[in-house]
C-alpha cells in the first residue's frame, strides 16, 4: 500500500517529517497522515510532485540516493526527473483504485475546529493572552479561532506550533485521560501527531469557509506586501534558448524551456493579448523554483508591456484547486491585465492537453496521454497558419467557458458597508454578518461573490464559480 512504502521510505532515509514538508511546502501533518494511511496523495497532484522531489533532495544531500534508487529499482546514474517519476511508480505500485478512494480523506470529529480548539485551551488551561505571546500573535486572533471566525489553516507553521503547544500543556497538566475521551480515543493511543490531526480535521462545511476565508486573507496581504524581487527579463532566459530553432520539445524541462522561449518572445513582439489553457498537473512549473522565478520575471514583463492575458483555469477537482489557482495569480491579476475563466465541460482522464498561445507571434500545443511514465513532446509553433488553427482550437474551448476571477479598479464614491452581505434574488441586502476584515466589504449575490477594498488602493475582485460562492455562504455562515 502506499503508506506502507512511503513509511518505509521515510524511515530507510531516515527523514523527518518537519524537513520533508518544508522542503515540499506542505503541512507536516499531512505527512503522518499519509504514512499512518490516513490519506492518499492523487497520483497525479502537485502534493506529490513537491514530495518526490523533496525526498530526492534529501537523499542526494545525505549520501542516500543510491539507497533510494535500489529501493525503488532505478538506476542512481538517472537524471532526477527520471528517479522521481520511478519514485512515484513505485509509491502506487499495489494500492487498489478502491482503497484510494476510500481513503483519501481521514475520518472527521463530530465537533466543530472551534469547539475542538476552545476545549483544548480549556484542558491547557490557558488563555488566549498567553498563547498568543508564545506564538507572538495578538490575543485577538486566539479569541477568534475560539469562536470560530478564523481558523489558523492558511498558516501550516502557525498550526502546528499552536498543537504543539496545547498538546504539551495538556499532557503536564495530567489531563490526558479528559483529552482521550473528547477524541474519542484510548488514552495511549494519545500523541503529538495524533492530537494535531484531531484538532485540524476539518468539516466539510468548514473547508469550504477556511476556503473563503484564506482567499480574504490572501487579498488583503497582497495589497501590502513588498513585491519579491525578480530577475531582470533580459536576464532570465540563457542565450541558447533565446536563439533555439527547434520545432518540438520533450517532458517537463523541454516544456520549461518552451515556455522561457515563448514568454521570451512575446516580450519583444508587438502582441496585445496571450491565451493560455493546460489541464496537466503543474508539477513540472512549481517543483522547479528557478524556472518560476523566471516565469514570473517574463510573465511581469509582458503585463507591462500592456499584453492582456486570457487565462482557462484547470479547476475542475475541488475548492482547495480553485483557490490556490486564485491565489497563484493573485499578483497579475492586482494588474487587471488578466481575464480568468473556467471551463463548463469535465476534464477526461485519458489525454492531458497543453495550449500556450500570442497570436501572430509563437504557440507551444501538445496532447500526450495521462501517464506520469510518459514524458508528452510539446511543439512550438511560429508560422502564420499553424498559429490561425492554434487560436481556432483555443477560442473553440472558450465557447464553454465562464469568466473565474475579475478584478478591477474601484472608484469608491460612497464607502460600501463592511463586513458580509447576502443579497436575495432581487438583489435586496438578505442577511449581513460581521468580519474580522476590517478594509473589505463583501457582496455575495445569486451569481457571484465580490470583493471590495475599502481603503486605497481601492479594487473589486469578483468571482463567480458556483462552489467559490457556496464556500463564502459557509464562512458567513460561520460568523453569524
Amino acid at each position: 500500500m502506499f503508506s506502507d512504502r512511503f513509511d518505509k521510505l521515510m524511515t530507510k532515509l531516515d527523514a523527518k517529517n518537519t524537513d520533508i514538508a518544508q522542503t515540499a511546502g506542505i503541512d507536516r501533518t499531512n505527512l503522518s497522515r499519509f504514512r499512518s494511511g490516513r490519506r492518499i496523495p492523487k497520483q497525479e497532484s502537485n502534493i506529490i510532485e513537491a514530495l518526490v522531489s523533496a525526498l530526492y533532495d534529501h537523499a542526494s544531500s545525505t549520501g542516500k540516493l543510491k539507497m533510494l534508487c535500489r529501493m525503488i529499482k532505478t538506476d542512481s546514474k538517472n537524471h532526477k526527473q527520471i528517479i522521481c517519476r520511478a519514485m512515484k511508480l513505485w509509491l502506487y505500485s499495489d494500492t487498489p483504485e478502491e482503497y484510494f478512494i476510500r481513503k483519501s480523506r481521514p475520518k472527521r470529529s463530530s465537533l466543530s475546529f472551534s469547539d475542538r480548539f476552545d476545549k483544548s485551551m480549556i484542558l491547557a488551561d490557558m488563555t488566549n493572552s498567553r498563547l498568543g505571546k508564545l506564538v507572538h500573535v495578538d490575543s485577538s486572533l486566539i479569541s477568534h479561532y475560539r469562536t470560530g471566525i478564523r481558523t489558523p489553516q492558511s498558516n501550516p507553521a502557525l498550526a502546528s506550533v499552536i498543537a504543539d503547544i496545547l498538546y504539551e500543556r495538556i499532557r503536564n497538566a495530567g489531563e490526558d485521560i479528559s483529552l482521550a475521551e473528547l477524541m474519542q480515543i484510548k488514552p495511549d493511543s494519545i500523541t503529538k501527531e495524533a492530537f494535531r490531526d484531531w484538532l485540524y480535521a476539518f468539516t466539510q462545511d468548514e473547508d469550504g469557509g477556511n476556503t473563503a476565508m484564506k482567499l480574504l486573507e490572501a487579498f488583503d496581504s497582497y495589497i501590502y506586501a513588498s513585491s519579491v524581487k525578480l530577475p531582470v527579463p533580459e536576464t532570465s532566459v540563457p542565450s541558447e534558448i533565446l536563439t533555439d530553432k527547434r520545432k518540438h520539445y520533450t517532458g517537463n524541462t523541454g516544456l520549461r524551456e518552451a515556455v522561457l522561449r515563448f514568454l521570451a518572445e512575446v516580450a519583444k513582439s508587438d502582441a496585445s493579448e496571450m491565451m493560455l489553457y493546460s489541464d496537466q498537473d503543474m508539477g513540472w512549473m512549481i517543483t522547479d523554483k528557478e524556472f518560476a522565478v523566471k516565469w514570473a520575471a517574463l510573465m511581469g514583463a509582458c503585463i507591462k508591456k500592456g499584453i492582456r492575458l486570457s487565462i482557462i483555469h484547470n479547476i475542475d477537482r475541488d475548492l482547495d484547486e480553485m483557490s490556490q489557482a486564485i491565489t497563484n495569480w493573485m499578483p497579475l491579476y492586482m494588474s487587471g491585465m488578466i481575464r480568468s475563466y473556467y471551463h463548463t465541460k469535465k476534464v477526461g482522464d485519458r489525454f492531458t492537453h497543453t495550449l500556450f498561445l500570442c497570436p501572430g507571434t509563437a504557440c507551444i500545443l501538445g496532447c500526450t496521454p495521462n501517464d506520469p511514465a510518459h514524458e508528452g513532446r510539446y511543439y512550438f509553433f511560429t508560422e502564420r497558419s499553424d498559429l490561425t488553427y492554434c487560436q481556432d482550437e483555443y477560442e473553440t474551448l472558450m465557447k464553454h467557458t465562464r469568466p473565474l476571477v475579475r478584478m478591477e479598479p474601484y472608484t469608491l464614491k460612497t464607502v460600501p458597508k463592511k463586513g458580509i452581505r447576502i443579497l436575495d434574488d432581487s438583489g435586496h441586502e438578505a442577511v449581513a454578518s460581521s468580519s474580522p476584515y476590517k478594509n473589505m466589504s463583501v457582496i455575495i449575490s445569486s451569481d457571484s461573490v465580490r470583493i471590495i477594498r475599502t481603503r486605497k488602493p481601492f479594487f473589486s475582485f469578483t468571482v463567480t464559480h458556483p462552489l467559490m460562492r457556496k464556500a463564502f455562504l459557509a464562512y458567513a455562515e460561520r460568523l453569524r
